[in-house]
């Protein structure tokens, strides 16, 4: 963590008429009155439609249907089983290897994966001027080891403090101009560091949201006591 703090101190688109005809008067033969005869026409059936009397039955509504939507399927998040303190102790050692593993690698670390609030704000604007700068960190010639001495946790068991003790060994480098370059040392320093890191639980686990350096000692392995 040294290095960081370090580095730091260092940016939805018309009718027509007869044709003038003119009436002749019939011969007086086709005058007289033509006998009588019985009409043998049948009467003409009616093509008309009966009358329909209006009905007094009910008319039938139709049964309203209801769609029911079906039930959401997101699948709330895992809840862990594991005593409040003991999900602490598990996400501290999970965040340790995932900021080792970041600072390492800059260009390809995503520090939402571990961290939250302040301390996302402070991780991505550090890795941000790591990659332009072409700066990463590694492991150094002894092992560094941490530990954790405390941990508080409020009464609803959604933030804790954890108190820890680093022996910081890693080193900062700077990458080569070129492929296959040899990195520069920038920072080598071994230092023990005692930080209260604040954790903070959201519907992914638990996150680092703030990191205080508490004390810290060059070239002494303060944990070892």
């Amino acid at each position: 963590m040294k290095k960081l703090i370090g580095f730091v101190a260092f940016v939805a688109l018309a009718g027509c008429e007869p044709g003038g005809l003119q009436p002749v008067d019939p011969p007086s033969s086709l005058t007289k009155p033509l006998p009588t005869v019985p009409s043998t026409t049948a009467p003409t059936p009616s093509t008309s439609e009966p009358a329909i009397e209006p009905s007094t039955a009910p008319a039938t509504v139709p049964e309203a249907t209801t769609t029911v939507p079906p039930e959401p399927t997101t699948t709330p998040p895992v809840q862990s089983t594991l005593p409040v303190e003991d999900e602490i102790r598990a996400a501290f050692e999970s965040q340790w290897t995932a900021y080792r593993e970041c600072v390492g690698a800059p260009a390809e670390c995503d520090p939402s994966l571990f961290s939250a609030g302040g301390r996302l704000v402070f991780m991505r604007k550090l890795l941000g001027e790591f990659v332009e700068s072409r700066i990463f960190i590694g492991p150094g010639t002894e092992p560094d080891s941490h530990r954790i001495d405390s941990i508080e946790t409020d009464e609803g068991g959604t933030r804790a403090v954890v108190q820890a003790c680093l022996w910081d060994t890693l080193i900062m480098y700077k990458a080569g101009p070129g492929d296959g370059a040899t990195p520069g040392i920038l920072n080598d320093r071994m230092v023990g560091m005692r930080m209260d890191y604040t954790f903070q639980r959201d519907p992914s686990g638990w996150m680092v949201t703030d990191e205080v350096l508490v004390e810290e000692k060059d070239g002494v392995n303060i944990c070892a006591v």
